[in-house]
């Protein structure tokens, strides 16, 4: 995994869902990702990853970066990198990827398994304020 790469540049229209940050934000990422990569044509096994990765990401920005009722954006388009999800959320703060091999945590997992699941993530700012968090996935 690198963080940081270069911004993968668009090479489909995106779509985008703009939501405001709840607890239920990542249910409607999960189904607006899955629902996007099926009808791209991805496989199952692709579908179901990217599914997950979305869902981490949007939880990541829930948690650690909104307020309650704060946008939370997820765009999703092909790149020559392959298929992106970027969540776009107001916060400068960065996520962290944490050491997962704590058998005590009961969080921090997550950027881990993004991690894991792609073939880079990483983060830029925004000249507005906040940020844009991105993976790109197997894919293409």
């Amino acid at each position: 995994m690198i963080q940081n790469t270069a911004w993968p540049a668009p090479v489909t229209e995106p779509s985008s869902l703009t939501m405001r940050s709840m607890p239920e934000s990542s249910e409607k990422a999960r189904a607006f990702v899955a629902a996007w990569f099926a009808t791209c044509g991805f496989c199952t096994d692709i579908v179901h990853d990217a599914r997950l990765v979305g869902s981490e990401l949007v939880t990541n920005a829930h948690r650690h970066a909104t307020a309650p009722g704060e946008p939370i954006t997820v765009r999703l388009y092909l790149s020559d990198y392959g298929p992106v999800i970027e969540v776009i959320d107001p916060s400068d703060r960065v996520p962290v990827l944490r050491d997962p091999s704590d058998p005590f945590a009961v969080s921090g997992r997550g950027l881990a398994l993004v991690a894991a699941l792609t073939r880079t993530w990483g983060t830029n700012p925004l000249a507005t304020g906040g940020k844009v968090v991105y993976a790109i996935l197997p894919g293409i």
